[in-house]
């Protein structure tokens, strides 16, 4: 990914895909308008914190994307 932009002070960039396992939404303990998502993966978790529109949009983007995908017949 050469055209990818540099990691910002501070951040570290990973270009590592892994599945997740399962998801956790925990209301952020010093601000109300912040959810810390915590997601389960093989190298163990990976938590973000989202403020409530940003965890909005995702989750309208994440249904959207899954009504694209065809059923497996798995549950």
């Amino acid at each position: 990914m050469k055209d990818a932009p540099k990691a910002r002070k501070g951040y570290v960039r990973s270009e590592v895909l892994l599945p997740a396992l399962r998801y956790q939404l925990q209301p952020h303990p010093d601000e109300p308008t912040v959810c810390v998502v915590a997601l389960q993966t093989p190298d163990g978790p990976v938590t973000l914190t989202l403020h409530k529109d940003a965890l909005a949009q995702l989750g309208t983007a994440m249904m959207i994307e899954a009504n694209k995908m065809t059923d497996t017949g798995k549950t």
